[in-house]
């Protein structure tokens, strides 16, 4: 490796490639080059988190399987301690692999110590299998917001698993809820809880439902840092209302509202100078997500780029500028070290909120929303169903959140979230009700402050509908690579080896059962 690094440091347009150390980011005579992932675009460095999260693709895990019946014996609970502190992480460095990071290192210790029992990171391999022969139909309606992305994993599923339909009906929350209760459609994709009309309906029906957190997708404000009327704590107007956000980005307001003094009087007569992304973008629905109808669409008299790291960048060196991007382009900005931008604090009714993961994902942010999977008991009794939903929550379809601006659930989640639909699975078919925390997510009731105005107005599920049952039959697309690529499962954390065979489990674990009686502990190879 050093020969190699010697090599492309002396030759200008060389490449190399070495195994990783933490030592070649201290090395300044080359560069790490990061890797796109061809699903998303998105490009990753290889840091151990990334790997975890299943983003950087040129590594591989490395676990550890234990006899649980030994886990205790002289020499061998030692060793497990010192595989799960953080104090081993030099030494794994040093053999040539990637130490875990901290959260990984936690849920060794959980493994180590017993509180985590069996196949910690790879458990779904043997608790639940699509099965090859699977066929069926499967009818989804509701909210259009998360819909791009359970379009691309419905394409992919139909690809991989071609005697299963997918058909969409994107009409809202409302008429999404009226046709599970008529159980018209399967799972409904809703932002809003059901109403005590829309309850009763689904019981005179005889429909109970199931609900799992899909995810929360938010928009953030970006603001000139020098204009002190917008910054926090800079002034007693530095928080934007929901209406402002209105007035200053709704269609009505082309080449009309184009000072600061016409949003609220109390700012200064500052030219307003707006950055946005083109037309047509999903997000851009969340800045009228708690407006009243019609809601608009955003004005056309902007300066217009999809590049949100130059859109930051612009607004900085204008005074009065302002743009909004995802809360994941946000992050971006603050990892490039933007300097002069500050995010806008928002307000509708109850205070100005700051945009962060937490305020999103729990609701208390305006400018997001939440979107559950409602699933009616009898769909989830179908193979067919439980097959969707457990390769919606695959580790290798982790990576479309990000394109598809999905928060909430974080890599090593996942784990967790296909526990719920599992334990959902085996209470459904033995005809019991599915408890409150059989939910995929704790915060799966985020959507419920999220905003009643929200459920009544349903529209911004009508500006994806663009193709509303044209596309409803999913076809195969070719540029579907599904579960295939286990370089997306190179993480350490939780279940990465989705894939990894029973087998080869059960003679690690000698005398004992396979999936009861192993524990894993694992580290990271790049």
């Amino acid at each position: 490796d050093a020969n190699i690094i010697s090599a492309v440091a002396e030759n200008p347009g060389a490449i190399g490639v070495v195994a990783y150390s933490p030592n070649l980011e201290e090395n300044t005579s080359v560069n790490i080059v990061q890797v796109e992932d061809n699903e998303t675009g998105s490009c990753w460095a290889p840091a151990a988190e990334n790997v975890e999260d299943g983003l950087y693709n040129l590594a591989a895990p490395l676990f550890a399987y234990v006899n649980d019946a030994s886990r205790e014996k002289a020499g061998v609970s030692e060793l497990l301690a010192y595989l799960s502190d953080e104090a081993a992480a030099e030494v794994v460095s040093g053999l040539g692999f990637v130490a875990p990071t901290t959260q990984a290192y936690d849920s060794n210790r959980a493994v180590a110590t017993g509180e985590s029992e069996g196949r910690t990171f790879s458990q779904d391999a043997v608790e639940f299998e699509i099965p090859a022969d699977i066929a069926g139909t499967i009818l989804i309606g509701g909210s259009g917001e998360a819909f791009p992305f359970m379009r691309t994993i419905a394409d992919n599923f139909s690809t991989e698993y071609p005697t299963v339909t997918v058909e969409f009906n994107i009409l809202g929350v409302d008429a999404g809820y009226r046709s599970l209760c008529n159980n018209e459609v399967d799972i409904v994709l809703a932002h809003a809880p059901m109403t005590a009309e829309q309850a009763d309906n689904c019981e005179v029906q005889g429909i109970n439902t199931q609900s799992f957190y899909l995810g929360s997708q938010a928009v953030v404000l970006v603001a000139n840092a020098s204009d002190d009327f917008l910054v926090p704590e800079g002034a007693a107007t530095a928080c934007l209302t929901t209406e402002a956000v209105r007035t200053i980005w709704a269609s009505e307001s082309t080449d009309t509202i184009t000072q600061w003094s016409q949003v609220d009087e109390r700012y200064p007569e500052l030219d307003m100078t707006l950055f946005g992304p083109t037309a047509g973008q999903i997000y851009s629905d969340l800045l009228f997500i708690n407006s009243e109808p019609p809601i608009p669409t955003v004005r056309l008299d902007t300066e217009v780029t999809n590049d949100a790291l130059y859109r930051a960048a612009a607004t900085a060196n204008v005074s009065g500028a302002l743009t909004y991007m995802r809360y994941q382009d946000y992050e971006r900005v603050l990892q490039n070290e933007q300097q002069n931008v500050v995010a806008v604090w928002i307000d509708a009714g109850n205070g100005c909120v700051e945009p962060t993961l937490d305020n999103i994902v729990n609701g208390n942010y305006p400018l997001a929303i939440s979107t559950q999977l409602v699933v009616s008991e009898p769909a989830l009794l179908r193979p067919e169903v439980q097959s969707f939903l457990w390769y919606l929550m695959s580790d290798n379809n982790y990576v479309f959140r990000e394109s598809n601006n999905l928060l909430g659930i974080d890599f090593g989640d996942l784990a967790d979230v296909r526990a719920a639909l599992r334990r959902a699975f085996v209470l459904v078919e033995q005809g019991g009700t599915v408890a409150p925390e059989a939910t995929a997510e704790p915060v799966s009731e985020t959507t419920p402050e999220a905003e009643p105005a929200a459920e009544a107005t349903d529209e911004p599920e009508v500006t994806v509908d663009t193709e509303p049952t044209e596309e409803a039959t999913v076809e195969p697309v070719s540029e579907a690579t599904p579960e295939a690529e286990p370089v997306v499962e190179a993480t350490d954390k939780p279940e990465t080896t989705v894939d990894a065979e029973p087998t080869e489990e059960a003679e690690a674990t000698a005398d004992a059962t396979a999936e009861e009686n192993a524990v894993e502990v694992t580290a990271e190879s790049e």
